[in-house]
C-alpha cells in the first residue's frame, strides 16, 4: 500500500477529524504517529553488531597495577611468518583492562597482546559469524636484559685536573686561591 493511501486509509478508518475536545487529542496523535513510526521502521539499527561478521571482547591482567594501554591485536592464523602482525583488527586496552574488537569477518585468529614491561601473549581465537566472542588475558612481568657495559677510567667527565686549575687560577687578575680535593 502507498504511504498516500496508507495514510488516507487512517483517516477513513478512524475518522481523524480534527479533535472536539482535548480528551480526543492525545488518542488521535497516536494514532497519527503511530502509523508514521511503522512506516519509518529501520531495519537494522545503528548500535546492533553486524551479522555478517562477529566481535572479540575480553580483558587484560597484570599482576599489578594496570593494563590501560596495552595493544590487542588479531592477525589471522593461517599468516606466513613474513605477513604475521600486519592485521588492522585491534584496540587499544581502556580503564579496567577492557578492549572490544567489532567487525571481526569469521575465522581463526591468534589474539597478541603487547605492553611495554610485560611479556608478550598470545591466544588462538576463534570467531563465528554474528556472535561475540570472550577472551581474558593475563600479562607476566618481562625480564630485563642488559648487555655487557664497559667502564673505563680516563679522568673525571665533571672535575678538571688540579695541574689544570691551578693553571686557571693563575690566569685569573687579583687574588685566587685553590683548594684541593
Amino acid at each position: 500500500m502507498a504511504p498516500r493511501c496508507l495514510v488516507s486509509w487512517f483517516v477513513s478508518r478512524f475518522r481523524l477529524n480534527a479533535p472536539r475536545t482535548l480528551g480526543e487529542l492525545p488518542l488521535a496523535l497516536a494514532l497519527v504517529l503511530g502509523g508514521f513510526a511503522l512506516c519509518w521502521v529501520p531495519t537494522q539499527t545503528s548500535f546492533s553488531q553486524d551479522v555478517r561478521t562477529g566481535a572479540v571482547v575480553g580483558t587484560v591482567g597484570v599482576p599489578s597495577g594496570s593494563a590501560a594501554g596495552a595493544n590487542v591485536v588479531l592477525r589471522d592464523a593461517d599468516d606466513a611468518p613474513a605477513a604475521a602482525g600486519q592485521s588492522r583488527l585491534g584496540d587499544a586496552v581502556g580503564d579496567g583492562g577492557r578492549f572490544r574488537i567489532a567487525g571481526v569477518p569469521p575465522g581463526r585468529y591468534v589474539l597478541r597482546v603487547t605492553l611495554v614491561g610485560y611479556e608478550r601473549a598470545e591466544q588462538p581465537v576463534q570467531v563465528h559469524r554474528g556472535d561475540t566472542t570472550s577472551v581474558d588475558v593475563e600479562l607476566r612481568r618481562a625480564r630485563a636484559r642488559l648487555g655487557e657495559v664497559t667502564v673505563r677510567g680516563g679522568g673525571s667527565l665533571t672535575q678538571q685536573s688540579t695541574e689544570a686549575a691551578a693553571e686557571q687560577v693563575r690566569q685569573v687578575p687579583g687574588g685566587a686561591n685553590l683548594v684541593s680535593l
